[in-house]
């Protein structure tokens, strides 16, 4: 029973990993990743498959925070952070172009797409997003 527990898990693992979007945390290994429309959380070995709070809008892409403790998700084209510890989702982002979201090495910022430009934005949010050129540098208005 155990046997066919494990390979049902790891097949829900494997679809999940099927289904776009998905991600892996890099500090714990933690997955995440919508399956059929909800976005879930599960562990490396495909065990732990658990919902995670989820805006009302379809998620098309996640990403993991370096420590792996929050989510960057874009949905319905904006982008906001969900802490996994306390279920918050915070919005960072109104328009609903913004795609490709990033962390910086420290976890402070976001960085993502607007159609062909790039921004950042503070990853705690309460900023506009600042506008790059092509080498990432702040543009000065």
């Amino acid at each position: 029973m155990r046997r066919a527990i494990r390979a049902f898990a790891c097949a829900v693992g494997l679809f999940a990993a099927l289904c776009a979007p998905a991600v892996a945390a890099p500090a714990n290994g933690q997955l995440a990743a919508v399956v059929d429309g909800r976005l879930v959380a599960l562990n490396p070995d495909g065990t732990g498959l658990r919902p995670l709070p989820a805006p009302d809008t379809p998620v098309t892409e996640l990403a993991f925070s370096p420590d792996g403790n929050r989510l960057a998700l874009v949905h319905g084209g904006r982008i906001s952070v969900l802490d996994l510890a306390t279920g918050r989702l915070m919005p960072l982002t109104t328009s609903t172009i913004d795609a490709n979201p990033g962390w910086s090495a420290d976890g402070s910022r976001i960085g993502f797409r607007r159609g062909l430009t790039a921004f950042t934005i503070a990853a705690r949010g309460g900023e506009v997003p600042v506008m790059h050129a092509l080498g990432l540098q702040p543009l000065m208005t």
